[in-house]
């Protein structure tokens, strides 16, 4: 594989306020940018879902986490507080998918009006039910939140707790954090890292979960989360987004014009794509500006980097 040629695009770069970029495969890290020569540990927003999925994908294997079909009407029981009543056909399943079937708006609405309450769960369950569970994809924060809730309280102990035992310290990944709201930590944003971690967990879907021997997390489990469930955004424009798999965002070749892949991305261009038929992954972090410049970090990768690295 060929090295890129960094220094053709600087300026570029800098336009774009990009703030990092590295290529691995599974064994090395095969080259990176940085802006300044600086690895700052900055906010990944939403591409934080994707490391919840490879969380309760952990969880399910030790046997903590609700099965998938569980109603989440049960679970909800098992809190002993007073919660609004959820329709019963919701299943944990649904929210990983979010095809839950609330009413919640394009595009996350709802949950940015939940920083200022003082009841967040009560708030995201009191979202009326608008379509049969298991139909309609709506991009809803809430079930991010949700499934970090269940599974803090079926882990004892936080969610970033969890993280660092069974993701983060197996990865020598370091200065995480991970931001709260309300009692508990966000389960779909809230993250905060550096570039060489981002591309660790991308590392991660390429050894199927295996990290010096030891299986972190089920093959099976990153093979079924990062497939598509849902057509989801795959035909929108801007192609930001793609088809839903377990909170993994995924495109085939003939939407992206290159090879099939499956990403984890966060607003504004936080994204760390796995591409399985060349063994390599790509991470690209970018100060954020608004969402329509997210289209930066893809046309780095797609337009830049695949081109050079695999001619």
């Amino acid at each position: 594989m060929d090295k890129i040629h960094w220094s053709n695009w600087e300026e570029q770069f800098h336009h774009w306020k990009i703030e990092s970029i590295y290529i691995a495969d599974q064994t090395n890290i095969i080259d990176h940018w940085l802006y300044n020569n600086e690895d700052r540990s900055t906010p990944i927003f939403s591409a934080t879902k994707s490391i919840l999925s490879l969380l309760i994908g952990i969880a399910i294997e030790k046997r903590i986490f609700p099965a998938l079909d569980e109603p989440l009407y049960t679970v909800l029981q098992e809190w002993k507080m007073p919660l609004p009543t959820v329709d019963k056909r919701i299943t944990i399943e649904h929210l990983l998918t979010m095809t839950a079937g609330w009413d919640w708006p394009l595009f996350d609405k709802p949950y940015f009006q939940l920083v200022h309450s003082e009841q967040v769960l009560q708030d995201i369950l009191s979202a009326s039910q608008k379509h049969k569970p298991g139909v309609t994809f709506s991009y809803n924060s809430g079930c991010s939140y949700l499934l970090g809730v269940i599974l803090a309280k079926r882990a004892n102990m936080s969610l970033l707790e969890f993280a660092e035992k069974h993701l983060f310290e197996p990865l020598h990944m370091e200065n995480v954090s991970w931001n709260q709201l309300g009692d508990y930590h966000e389960g779909g944003t809230g993250l905060t890292m550096r570039g060489c971690d981002f591309i660790k967990l991308g590392q991660l879907c390429l050894w199927q979960g295996e990290v010096a021997g030891e299986q972190l997390i089920p093959a099976t489990w990153i093979t079924h989360a990062t497939k598509q469930h849902h057509k989801a955004l795959l035909d929108a424009t801007p192609a930001l987004h793609g088809a839903f798999g377990y909170h993994w965002w995924s495109t085939p070749a003939e939407r992206n014009g290159f090879t099939d892949c499956y990403f984890a991305y966060g607003f504004s261009g936080q994204i760390v794509v796995i591409f399985p038929a060349y063994n390599i992954t790509i991470a690209v972090k970018r100060r954020a500006t608004n969402r329509k410049d997210g289209a930066h970090s893809k046309q780095i990768i797609f337009d830049l980097i695949l081109p050079q690295l695999l001619r």
